[in-house]
């Protein structure tokens, strides 16, 4: 018996072999497909998927073998990777003073017939193994059948090549998880240390409200005030979004008056609703009023949603409709939010959310706000397990539904779960 020498770049196809991480890797259906149509394609009794290591030959897939390995010293494979452009075909193992004493020939699996054809590493292109067939008998095999056996063999070098685009896009999805936390803790800093100089101007202007006498002076306050509070919402967004990314938001469960919590809401609505002449509408379809869940995220999410339907809305109404379902496993509360505005179309439907994204707006209208609202109702929704729809049409107008599992205070408990 001849044992088959180190191949002639074996440091660096023992490298290439280990960057595939596929060695003692579970069973995979599209590997032992291949190997079955070897098998059964070539008439061969065995068919395997072969890598070579170190020491000794290891089975990807297997078929009509029970071994899941045997050692490199006595294997056929070991042979075969010497030359990785050819066929390596023995067509009577016992007559052929390479193998005729190996243990494979003269014990089981009494290896007779062997042709194997080298599988290369998809970047180096070092052979890291064979697809091989092998039968307890001696013949030959016809070059039809040995043509079949290489594009079987290109076959698994295709999953190899995917297996390492696979573990390459996981390692980029790493990195950029790992990106975005650093981003998100740097705005999430940085937002804190912005907005406390902000509210202190903030509350500087309320204050100088009832000393400034003269209408120019009032009106240069105003412009301050609407400056400092769209900037301060700006940042509170950029917290809001930083907060969501890094996932270190907090969804509370707690008890609050469904009915009290809406009565704030059309109360910080209503003002800018009149203004435009607008209807500002609740109904309320619900048969509790004292529900547990997260009052702040739900009073930002409704808020949010509300003051774009009045944003968006010139002649008609805007109605907030919430309801209670009661007959699944959680108790569903949806938020309906309806408006008569211009509506949205099927291609802005899509961008929704997207940060820095305003969908169906002017130009002016661009200008007023962050682009973030929408992103950050869509991930708070989803931090809260909920789900969101949008339907409109042009010239229709719009709604957007919310629903959350919010149940009952008299049958639920709960703390504070962070997210």
């Amino acid at each position: 018996m001849q044992v088959a020498a180190p191949h002639a770049q074996e440091g660096e196809r023992l490298a290439a072999l280990r960057s595939l991480d596929i060695l003692d890797t579970g069973v995979e259906a599209a590997y032992d497909d291949l190997v079955r149509l070897a098998a059964e394609l070539t008439g061969s009794p065995i068919a395997l998927i072969s890598l070579v290591d170190e020491n000794r030959q290891w089975f990807k897939a297997r078929y009509g073998l029970d071994a899941f390995e045997t050692a490199r010293d006595i294997a056929f494979c070991s042979h075969a990777i010497h030359k990785p452009d050819e066929a390596f075909v023995v067509e009577d193992a016992s007559n052929d003073e390479r193998f005729d004493d190996n243990p494979l020939v003269t014990g089981d699996p009494n290896i007779r017939f062997y042709a194997g054809i080298p599988l290369k590493s998809p970047q180096e292109q070092l052979p890291l193994g064979t697809l091989c067939v092998i039968d307890s008998e001696p013949h030959q095999l016809p070059p039809e059948k040995l043509d079949t056996l290489k594009i079987l063999a290109r076959q698994v070098e295709v999953l190899f090549a995917l297996r390492e685009k696979s573990k390459t896009l996981e390692q980029q999805n790493e990195e950029l998880a790992q990106a975005t936390q650093a981003k998100s803790r740097f705005l999430s800093a940085m937002s804190h240390d912005i907005r406390t100089p902000l509210n202190g101007i903030v509350g500087v202007t309320d204050l100088l409200e009832a000393e400034i006498s003269t209408s120019e002076g009032r009106e240069f306050l105003s412009i301050i005030q609407e400056c400092s509070d769209s900037l301060l919402n700006l940042v509170n967004d950029i917290l809001d979004l930083s907060k969501i990314e890094s996932g270190s938001i907090e969804i509370l469960n707690e008890p609050f008056s469904l009915r009290d919590f809406l009565d704030n809401l059309c109360s910080i609505v209503r003002v800018r609703a009149q203004k435009k002449g607008l209807d500002l509408t609740v109904l309320f379809k619900c048969e509790i009023d004292i529900i547990r869940g997260d009052e702040r995220h739900l009073h930002q999410i409704v808020l949010n949603l509300l003051n774009n339907a009045v944003k968006f809305t010139e002649k008609g109404s805007v109605r907030i409709e919430v309801s209670k379902d009661s007959r699944g496993p959680n108790d569903q509360v949806t938020f309906t939010i309806s408006d008569t505005g211009r509506g949205i179309s099927d291609a802005d439907i899509q961008r929704l959310g997207q940060p820095f994204t305003q969908v169906g707006s002017s130009k002016n209208e661009q200008q007023e706000g962050s682009g973030l609202g929408l992103n950050i109702v869509k991930s708070l929704v989803s931090a809260m397990d909920g789900t969101f729809e949008v339907q409109s049409k042009l010239g229709l107008g719009s709604d957007f539904k919310i629903s959350l599992s919010l149940p009952s205070a008299d049958d639920s408990t709960g703390s504070p779960s962070p997210r």
